[in-house]
């Protein structure tokens, strides 16, 4: 912001108002996060399951709140999924979990 630029003012009821420019990365908008892609390992009747990583060095938590796209009933053990890492109380786990359709 230069110190000489004015913004203008004016009066909402009894308040004095003054117009600020607002700061925004429009950028951030327009950012697509890439997801990674896995294999249903295990799935629980008491709605969670795990994922096989592609690096298969750990396997990934998931919930059924992070299913999208499908019922967590209709998945299967051996599917192909995207999915988003995200930070759940006990570690890392996957968000936005998706079938791979072929």
């Amino acid at each position: 912001m230069h110190p000489m630029t004015t913004y203008p003012a004016c009066r909402v009821g009894s308040v004095n108002v003054s117009l600020k420019p607002i700061r925004h990365n429009y950028f951030e908008e327009f950012w697509i996060e890439e997801m990674e892609q896995g294999t249903i390992k295990r799935i629980t009747d008491k709605g969670f399951g795990f994922i096989s990583t592609s690096d298969s060095r750990n396997d990934l938590f998931f919930h059924s709140s992070a299913v999208e796209g499908v019922q967590f009933n209709d998945l299967r053990e051996g599917q192909e999924v995207t999915y988003n890492v995200g930070q759940g109380p006990k570690g890392p786990r996957a968000e936005n979990v998706q079938l791979i359709e072929n």
